[in-house]
């Protein structure tokens, strides 16, 4: 699993390209590092619920 540095990397690259999709930049990157972040914090869930599970399934804690 890359580290938060290559997640924040990519995202940035698609911010660059992608101007007029993103309308909150904090938002976005807030969204790219919560699932390792989530996982960082509560031991008890997996990463293959937060990476890989089904979108809304995740109940924020």
């Amino acid at each position: 699993m890359p580290g938060f540095v290559i997640h924040l990397a990519v995202a940035n690259g698609y911010m660059n390209k992608h101007k007029n999709e993103i309308k909150d930049e904090k938002e976005y990157i807030k969204g790219i590092l919560d699932p390792d972040c989530i996982t960082l914090n509560n031991k008890e869930i997996s990463k293959n619920i937060t990476h890989y599970g089904k979108w809304g399934r995740m109940e924020r804690r």
